[in-house]
């Protein structure tokens, strides 16, 4: 592969590929009903080539359990964010629906399309920045708790009832864990990856992604988006509360 164009390759291989997975190079458009639909159209994917020049170990990050992590992102940004004791604040993070025990609607073989619900943890502000940690972290288990069959045909049939309502953007936080899609495993001929996920944080959403640093030790990386002013104040309180007393945590 020396001397060969990534990029070219990964373009021309991806070209062959979707000839069997049509539906992933149209475009996603919207129904009757905000109903979505492939729009097969000819026009291939959407294909960006970039490079990077970032060091390996300022991609490693410690590993912790997720309702854990996300209680502490989620209280710790709320703080941040200074906002008035009685807002409500929202965590929104997608499920799975994969591997999910449902007597009577399992996925059929080969789907490869989205299958996840989204449920929301609710607090006020201020119960939420002056509680302890396991305050947030047994809201987000007890949520978690409830993703059952009953809640995945309540969430479905909601959809097709309101005609896919949109999250709320008030002062919602959203966490996607993408630590088990697979990115930083894919081999396209030069071994590994050495990241693979997001390239940016958005102002209301982080992404969960798998890395190693140069020595090979997995860890997490979570883009985390803030005003600046809040961002100074995240990072002061992250920096008293972890990476003096936590090895292997990081803040860039």
């Amino acid at each position: 592969m020396e001397g060969k164009d990534p990029a070219k390759i990964i373009k021309d291989g991806l070209s062959k590929t979707l000839v069997f997975y049509y539906p992933l190079a149209g475009r996603l458009i919207e129904g009757p009903n905000k109903k979505l639909m492939v729009n097969c159209n000819s026009e291939g994917i959407m294909f960006i080539e970039v490079d990077a020049n970032v060091e390996l170990d300022k991609l490693d990050y410690g590993c912790t359990k997720f309702e854990l992590l996300v209680a502490f992102l989620w209280k710790y940004r709320t703080i941040a964010l200074d906002l008035h004791p009685e807002e409500i604040v929202h965590l929104t993070y997608p499920v799975n629906m994969r591997g999910k025990s449902l007597r009577n609607d399992q996925l059929p073989a080969g789907y490869y399309g989205n299958a996840f619900v989204t449920p929301a943890v609710v607090a006020k502000a201020g119960l939420l920045c002056s509680n302890p940690l396991t305050y947030a972290v047994e809201l987000v288990k007890k949520v978690k708790n409830q993703i059952n069959e009953e809640y995945i045909r309540s969430f479905t049939d909601l959809i097709v009832i309101k005609g896919r309502p949109e999250l709320t953007k008030s002062w919602n936080f959203i966490v996607s864990d993408n630590r088990y899609v697979g990115l930083d495993e894919f081999d396209f001929g030069w071994g590994k990856p050495i990241f693979g996920g997001v390239s940016k944080a958005e102002s209301f959403i982080s992404f969960i992604v798998p890395v190693k640093n140069d020595k090979g030790e997995k860890g997490i990386l979570i883009a985390l988006n803030l005003p600046p002013l809040a961002m100074q104040k995240f990072q002061k309180v992250v920096y008293n509360l972890t990476l003096k007393n936590v090895e292997g945590v990081l803040i860039i």
